[in-house]
């Protein structure tokens, strides 16, 4: 491929792909606006396909031909089913590499790139080795979130992550309201009703 932009650049807007087990995910892809076929990059995120950042390699890989493909991760934003981290990432994962290498524009070859989260995702869908998949590039994920050293961070917050909006806790529409109403918050540590965190475990 050019290290020079030479292809002008289409934007194709949520595309569905079929999981394995019929939830529907959608992503965008940017593309070469140019005859022929072209490696693909991957990038799934839960922090929204159409967000700054998620967005930084459909600037410069497209216009040197690639196609970048963008997808929500299940259960976030565009894409259907129940988000739950980590769960679904390996099979999603494989499952939108070889739906990548049958695009029209694909000449079968693809790679991922992605950081933290989307990094994390790259990590699990290594393993199911899809054929298609000839390289990654995975940018500051952790490979376990449980081993010496990583630890749990309970927050009592009035944040919107992973979205980052700002929730002036008016009960209006996150990221609408100029004035700040203090956020009342209540953490339960008695006997008759505590406070607890549920965390699942996920079979290997």
């Amino acid at each position: 491929m050019s290290s020079e932009a030479n292809y002008p650049v289409v934007v194709e807007k949520n595309l569905p792909m079929r999981a394995r087990d019929g939830v529907t995910l959608f992503a965008d892809v940017y593309r070469p606006a140019g005859p022929g076929r072209f490696p693909v990059l991957v990038i799934r995120t839960p922090y929204d396909k159409s967000a700054d950042n998620a967005l930084t390699e459909t600037a410069y890989f497209p216009p040197r031909g690639y196609v970048v493909v963008v997808q929500d991760t299940r259960g976030r934003f565009a894409s259907e089913g129940e988000f739950y981290p980590f769960l679904h990432e390996a099979s999603d994962g494989y499952d939108t590499i070889e739906w990548a290498a049958g695009l029209p524009w694909s000449n079968g070859r693809v790679g991922t790139v992605g950081q933290s989260y989307m990094a994390v995702v790259q990590y699990q869908m290594a393993a199911t080795r899809p054929p298609h998949l000839l390289a990654m590039c995975p940018v500051s994920g952790s490979t376990s979130y449980f081993e010496a050293g990583h630890r749990l961070r309970l927050e009592v917050s009035s944040s919107n992550f992973p979205r980052y909006d700002r929730n002036h806790n008016t009960g209006h529409e996150l990221g609408a309201d100029a004035e700040i109403h203090p956020a009342q918050q209540t953490v339960f540590h008695d006997d008759r009703s505590p406070s607890h965190l549920l965390l699942p475990v996920i079979p290997r």
